[in-house]
């Protein structure tokens, strides 16, 4: 349940709703929902629900018949980062007859994708309205793809009981039905920003692990149901919009101007290593000079302005499937951890931007408001450790830490891009250890000159080689 889970507890009977209201339907939204109750043997407000999910698809997903219902809203889709008209997430409990057992409830996420009329036209509001349309599928596509592969490995996340229509078409309103994790994961269920403990780190770092050893190398994971490239900030069509937004001598108290040019030059080329692809194959046609578009540039010039897919062959060393938005308001856990309590075990949501790529971003992105070296050096390492335990042994020969940090620069100065493009840098002030990896990498490719794109595209293949 994306963008804002809701507060644990459920039903009457199993707890309070310390936020989402009860969704109060309209008069005559209320009398069909009880005509439809007297002929079908349901009753209770939420039972419209229930008649258009269907009782038969969810009597078979639960394996009992429900007779009442109530939906509490939980939140819009994408409140998270101020977007709207997307549509909802609730949390439908359901009442059974006697002897049937307890109530039982389920999240419910009703996708109604925003009219594009209604977005903003401008050509980084299209392209970001693009990608949501395609995330929606996506999610729905990982959630299938990464059940039975995550349970096998004791990695917990939400079941996707059914979909409604069953297969989802691009831009059209479909609707997920799912398991509710909040009961057994209450910590982050509220959606809210936290810092997580560092025992609720680890616990995100194992599962992240099980995740990445479940596809690792495997060139074909999950097919083309995900992104091309996971994680949000990808340099692709908005990726490269948002660039060309930055504006001109752009810097701040974190990153200097002159840095900002050598990495901005330099971001084809990371891209495309990241993309498992020589540096050197951003370098190909003018298209790969987007990145350097001055600011205010728009029209026919910046609509053009899209990174090219990396020619060449792809490696798939190292690679894996990731979450894609691995931070810590898509990551519930079952408590906070300490001195003398259980192990704190963890269960990932949201997987709207999942796609291949190395494991180190998830990583980075998991780690970003992190404030100390030395602590992120300590997680590498622990990450490193569980993904080991995770593989067999002769998949994970050659991935040693050091091969974990390469990947974990490329990430760091990618990450940074991106936030000076969407955020203008406004939170680099969280990621200390992040401008310091900057300042390094970037001495290592230019000797702290600018170089050319190409120039750059060789130095990454010369500090960065694909295996």
């Amino acid at each position: 349940a994306p963008d804002g889970a809701g507060d644990i507890n459920s039903c009457p009977g199993q707890g309070t709703l310390a936020s989402g209201s009860c969704l109060a339907p309209s008069a005559a939204s209320s009398a069909a929902a009880l005509a439809a109750d007297a002929e079908g043997g349901t009753q209770g407000f939420g039972s419209a629900a229930l008649h258009e999910l269907g009782i038969d698809a969810l009597t078979q997903a639960l394996g009992r018949r429900p007779v009442s219902a109530e939906e509490h809203r939980i939140a819009p889709i994408l409140h998270s980062i101020g977007e709207g008209d997307y549509g909802e997430i609730t949390r439908l409990c359901l009442h059974f007859a006697p002897g049937q057992g307890a109530p039982s409830c389920l999240i419910v996420k009703r996708v109604r994708p925003k009219d594009e009329a209604k977005v903003e036209p401008t050509e980084v509001a299209l392209a970001e309205h693009r990608r949501f349309l395609r995330s929606f599928l996506v999610e729905a596509a990982a959630y299938r793809s990464f059940a039975a592969p995550l349970e096998g490995l004791g990695a917990a996340l939400p079941r996707l009981h059914f979909l409604v229509p069953a297969t989802p078409r691009l831009g059209e309103p479909f609707t997920m039905v799912m398991e509710d994790l909040t009961v057994r994961f209450p910590r982050g269920s509220s959606g809210e920003i936290r810092r997580m403990t560092q025992e609720e780190t680890e616990a995100a770092l194992r599962w992240l692990a099980a995740l990445h050893a479940s596809f690792w190398e495997s060139p074909q994971s999950s097919g083309g149901d995900l992104f091309e490239r996971g994680c949000y900030w990808v340099l692709d069509e908005l990726g490269a919009l948002q660039l060309s937004g930055v504006p001109e001598g752009y810097g701040n108290r974190y990153v200097s101007r002159g840095e900002w040019r050598r990495l901005r030059t330099a971001a084809p080329a990371i891209a495309a290593r990241l993309a498992g692809r020589p540096a050197a194959s951003a370098a190909a046609g003018d298209a790969a000079d987007c990145a350097a578009l001055p600011a205010g540039r728009r029209g026919s010039e910046a609509s053009s302005c899209v990174v090219p897919t990396p020619s060449g062959t792809q490696s798939h060393r190292y690679r894996t499937v990731l979450h894609g938005d691995a931070k810590p308001e898509n990551i519930l856990s079952s408590h906070r951890g300490g001195r003398g309590t259980a192990e704190v075990e963890c269960a990932g949501i949201d997987f709207a931007f999942a796609g291949r790529g190395y494991g180190a971003c998830d990583v980075a992105y998991l780690l970003w408001s992190e404030l100390a070296g030395n602590v992120v050096d300590e997680n590498l390492e622990h990450y490193h450790a569980a993904l080991l335990a995770f593989l067999p042994q002769a998949s994970g020969v050659g991935y040693t830490v050091a091969k974990l940090r390469q990947h974990f620069e490329l990430c760091a100065l990618d990450f940074i891009r991106w936030m000076a493009g969407f955020k203008e840098g406004d939170y680099f002030w969280a990621m200390p250890w992040a401008i310091s990896i900057l300042r390094d990498v970037l001495d290592r490719l230019d000797g702290g000159r600018s170089l050319s794109l190409s120039e750059y595209a060789r130095a990454v293949d010369r500090e960065y080689p694909l295996d």
